[in-house]
């Protein structure tokens, strides 16, 4: 139950950030080497996490050409479909090589 809610919280705040995106950009959940920790955060056009030393663990395409043929300016439908293709078991076995 507990972990359900965690990543209830995850998800709002991860599409909130995401939906947040004025123009073009991406919502990434990074690795922080540094700092041995996850992040949220976002990049503006096509530039990437690695370009700020983190390691992407997830990503949210918010180009308009990722979500407009199929939802308009319906982004917040967009975002809401996008959590049905996560893959979760990647993100954690990546975390957890990286975390180590």
């Amino acid at each position: 139950m507990f972990i359900l809610k965690i990543l209830r919280i995850f998800k709002k705040e991860f599409s909130t950030k995401a939906l947040s995106i004025e123009g073009s950009g991406w919502c990434w959940l990074v690795f922080n080497q540094t700092f041995n920790k996850i992040e949220l955060i976002t990049t503006l056009n096509q530039n990437s996490p690695w370009s700020i030393r983190k390691i992407p663990l997830l990503g949210l395409d918010m180009w308009e050409h990722s979500y407009y043929l199929k939802y308009q300016n319906k982004k917040s439908d967009y975002v809401e479909s996008w959590w049905n293709v996560v893959n979760w078991d990647y993100i954690g076995n990546r975390f957890s090589e990286l975390s180590d």
